[in-house]
Protein backbone atom coordinates (compact mmCIF):
# COMPACT_ATOMS: atom_id res chain seq x y z
CA UNK A 1 0.00 0.00 0.00
CA UNK A 2 2.82 2.44 0.83
CA UNK A 3 4.42 1.85 -2.58
CA UNK A 4 1.15 2.78 -4.33
CA UNK A 5 0.98 6.07 -2.40
CA UNK A 6 4.58 6.91 -3.27
CA UNK A 7 3.95 6.18 -6.97
CA UNK A 8 0.74 8.26 -6.98
CA UNK A 9 2.51 11.11 -5.24
CA UNK A 10 5.64 11.06 -7.37
CA UNK A 11 7.74 10.75 -4.24
CA UNK A 12 7.37 10.24 -0.53
CA UNK A 13 4.37 12.08 0.97
CA UNK A 14 5.25 14.23 3.99
CA UNK A 15 3.66 16.75 6.34
CA UNK A 16 5.23 19.16 8.82
CA UNK A 17 4.19 19.42 12.46
CA UNK A 18 1.96 22.41 11.53
CA UNK A 19 -0.24 20.24 9.29
CA UNK A 20 -2.67 19.36 12.10
CA UNK A 21 -4.09 21.78 14.67
CA UNK A 22 -6.58 21.07 17.43
CA UNK A 23 -9.21 22.96 19.44
CA UNK A 24 -11.20 21.38 22.29
CA UNK A 25 -14.01 23.07 24.20
CA UNK A 26 -15.96 20.79 26.50
CA UNK A 27 -17.14 17.80 24.48
CA UNK A 28 -16.57 19.51 21.13
CA UNK A 29 -13.27 18.72 19.44
CA UNK A 30 -12.11 20.30 16.18
CA UNK A 31 -9.21 19.15 14.04
CA UNK A 32 -7.94 21.46 11.32
CA UNK A 33 -5.82 20.05 8.49
CA UNK A 34 -3.62 22.62 6.74
CA UNK A 35 -2.55 21.17 3.41
CA UNK A 36 -0.06 23.96 2.68
CA UNK A 37 2.13 22.00 5.11
CA UNK A 38 1.79 18.76 3.11
CA UNK A 39 4.22 17.83 0.36
CA UNK A 40 4.07 15.23 -2.36
CA UNK A 41 7.46 14.53 -3.88
CA UNK A 42 8.71 17.73 -2.21
CA UNK A 43 6.05 19.92 -3.87
CA UNK A 44 2.86 21.45 -2.42
CA UNK A 45 0.07 19.81 -4.44
CA UNK A 46 -3.02 20.86 -2.54
CA UNK A 47 -2.99 24.56 -3.49
CA UNK A 48 -4.57 26.60 -6.26
CA UNK A 49 -5.17 30.30 -7.04
CA UNK A 50 -7.70 30.57 -4.16
CA UNK A 51 -5.28 29.21 -1.57
CA UNK A 52 -4.51 25.82 -0.11
CA UNK A 53 -6.89 23.09 0.95
CA UNK A 54 -8.03 23.29 4.58
CA UNK A 55 -10.35 20.76 6.20
CA UNK A 56 -12.12 20.93 9.55
CA UNK A 57 -13.33 17.79 11.32
CA UNK A 58 -15.62 17.85 14.37
CA UNK A 59 -16.47 15.38 17.12
CA UNK A 60 -18.82 15.66 20.08
CA UNK A 61 -17.61 12.50 21.75
CA UNK A 62 -17.95 10.04 18.87
CA UNK A 63 -16.28 9.68 15.52
CA UNK A 64 -14.93 12.71 13.71
CA UNK A 65 -16.85 13.93 10.66
CA UNK A 66 -15.89 16.41 7.98
CA UNK A 67 -17.40 19.80 8.80
CA UNK A 68 -15.82 21.97 6.09
CA UNK A 69 -13.42 21.56 3.19
CA UNK A 70 -12.27 24.69 1.36
CA UNK A 71 -9.42 26.36 -0.48
CA UNK A 72 -8.41 29.54 1.37
CA UNK A 73 -5.13 31.38 2.06
CA UNK A 74 -5.28 30.52 5.80
CA UNK A 75 -7.61 29.10 8.42
CA UNK A 76 -7.33 29.44 12.19
CA UNK A 77 -9.21 27.46 14.79
CA UNK A 78 -10.06 29.95 17.51
CA UNK A 79 -12.78 30.35 20.07
CA UNK A 80 -15.01 33.38 19.57
CA UNK A 81 -17.10 34.64 22.47
CA UNK A 82 -19.99 36.95 21.86
CA UNK A 83 -21.20 39.32 24.54
CA UNK A 84 -24.49 41.16 24.66
CA UNK A 85 -24.13 44.92 24.10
Amino acid sequence: MAEARIRACGGTPAASHSFTRYLTRGRVQLIGLHYEHARCGGQPVFCNASGCLHQIYVSTGGRFRLLQSLYVPELDLTEVRFTKP
